[in-house]
């Protein structure tokens, strides 16, 4: 999506009012291709999915078009969140295309995830779009407190490229 003079969503989860997305944009202190494999290693994204103080307890990827994921969390109070989806589409280590299922949310409906992995010198730009049925969906989301849930994720995503 490229920026135009529209006004954004007061939200910093970015967007526009009358487009079904949110775009979420971090940098990180690595390459793209070392950002890329912490999302496809289920391994390493089971020390960052989710947010501080969240624990991933399956985390099954098979990365290609057409493979299927699932992540399963649990928060502090043990309430588990169950993540699913399909990929759509892999160019490693630029990027990465799939559904997005929540379990208890948007059920029938399809949100489309695309994750791009933009390396400058070094350092890599992540942008991912959520692109959602409908503006209610989007709003749907934004209410969960997603917003406030990516940051620390993406903290947690930042700390472990540190120690790769």
């Amino acid at each position: 999506m490229q920026a135009t003079s529209r006004t954004p969503l007061a939200s910093p989860a970015l967007g526009w009012p009358d487009e079904p997305v949110i775009v979420m944009t971090r940098a990180f202190a690595a390459p793209h291709a070392r950002v890329f494999a912490a999302h496809v290693d289920p391994q390493l994204m089971m020390q960052w999915w989710g947010p501080h103080g969240f624990v991933v307890t399956r985390c099954e990827l098979d990365v290609r078009p057409g493979g299927s994921w699932r992540i399963e969390h649990r928060a502090p109070d043990g309430t588990p969140h169950r993540f699913h989806g399909t990929y759509l589409e892999v160019a490693a280590p630029e990027l990465l295309v799939m559904t997005f299922g929540v379990v208890g949310m948007f059920e029938g409906q399809r949100v489309v995830n695309s994750i791009c992995f933009d390396e400058r010198d070094g350092a890599t730009t992540l942008t991912g779009v959520s692109r959602f049925d409908s503006l209610a969906d989007r709003d749907a989301m934004l209410a969960t407190g997603m917003e406030e849930g990516a940051r620390q994720t993406h903290n947690r995503l930042a700390a472990l490229l540190k120690t790769l």
